[in-house]
């Protein structure tokens, strides 16, 4: 008779081995997976470190960008206020020389004029030579220096704001260069 008891054993054995070599790879498909998982992982954080880092950059870039823009609209604002009060200056030193008045009179002497306009600050500088001139005068408080002379079909500007806004715009480059260079 077959002994039961060793079949038994013998069954339980390689039932045993056979689990255990289930169990081992198992866990080495459990081990392989770990690494694969690991090195997956390491792969994504340097995929992620550098998308940061390109991000980063260009958000330094942008930035720096934009405060050099805005750096350059300061700069030019004080330069065009600087220009401004120059301008402002020269106007009033003009108004203090001598020539001027004279080149006034010139101007008015020249032109055959209907009427002239005139600042009423430089009224008060030319009425006693206006005044024996025999031509309208209508002083106008919105100049602020200078005339205008009408004549029959034209009118010349001699209005101080007007020449040194002429001045400024045809001499704009060389009095940046010559103030900022």
């Amino acid at each position: 008779m077959i002994d039961l008891s060793k079949v038994k054993e013998k069954i339980l054995k390689e039932v045993e081995e056979e689990k255990n070599k289930i169990l081992k790879k198992a866990e080495e498909e459990v081990k392989n997976i770990e690494k694969k998982t690991e090195e997956e992982l390491k792969k994504l954080q340097a995929e992620a470190e550098e998308s940061l880092i390109k991000y980063l950059t260009e958000l330094k870039r942008k930035e720096l960008a934009k405060l050099k823009k805005e750096e350059s609209v300061r700069l030019l604002i004080a330069k065009w206020k600087i220009i401004d009060e120059l301008f402002s200056y020269l106007k009033e030193e003009i108004r203090k020389d001598e020539r001027y008045l004279e080149f006034l009179k010139e101007k008015i002497k020249k032109e055959q004029a209907l009427e002239i306009i005139i600042s009423p600050d430089d009224f008060a500088l030319l009425s006693s030579f206006l005044n024996p001139l025999n031509i309208k005068i209508t002083k106008k408080e919105e100049l602020k220096g200078g005339i205008i002379i009408k004549k029959e079909k034209e009118e010349i500007n001699l209005e101080l704001e007007s020449l040194l806004k002429e001045i400024k715009k045809r001499y704009l480059k060389e009095i940046n260069q010559l103030l900022f260079s």
